[in-house]
């Protein structure tokens, strides 16, 4: 109802604060952030791969001599790949799977949210209700 300064708090102004120093509803927070990770990790093997290749070898002048020139005494090859998978069940289920997980992470940490809002709204009109049941009290008494 109050503050430690003892200036009376709003519904709202309580409601904020309820939601910024829960701990349960900040770890739902950090599981739906994990949970876009997974989504894009399973996403990320749907998109183009590209593999670049160097190679650089070195032998000696008396071996490249010895070879009559079919190999280099300094050698460096490279190579570049892209790669993109058409289609694949397993890749775009994993997808889909994890799309469909992650809202229903969303929607547990919305209804978390819900829930952590409904009982602090409670609690708040409960203790208003006490605070006027006991005036009430006091003016009966002095009557």
């Amino acid at each position: 109802r109050s503050t430690a300064g003892g200036t009376p708090l709003s519904l709202e102004q309580t409601l904020r604060s309820v939601l910024t120093v829960n701990l349960e509803l900040r770890a739902s927070q950090s599981e739906v952030l994990a949970g876009e990770g997974d989504v894009g990790k399973a996403r990320a093997a749907l998109l183009p791969q590209a593999d670049v290749g160097l190679t650089y070898a070195v032998i000696d002048d008396d071996r490249a001599a010895a070879s009559f020139g079919s190999q280099a005494e300094r050698t460096l090859s490279g190579s570049v790949s892209l790669t993109q998978i058409l289609f694949s069940d397993q890749l775009w289920a994993g997808l889909s799977i994890e799309k469909k997980l992650q809202k229903q992470r969303e929607l547990a940490h919305e209804s978390l949210r819900l829930d952590i809002l409904r009982d602090a709204a409670v609690a708040y009109l409960n203790v208003l209700r006490t605070l006027t049941v006991e005036r009430i009290q006091k003016n009966n008494l002095s009557v």
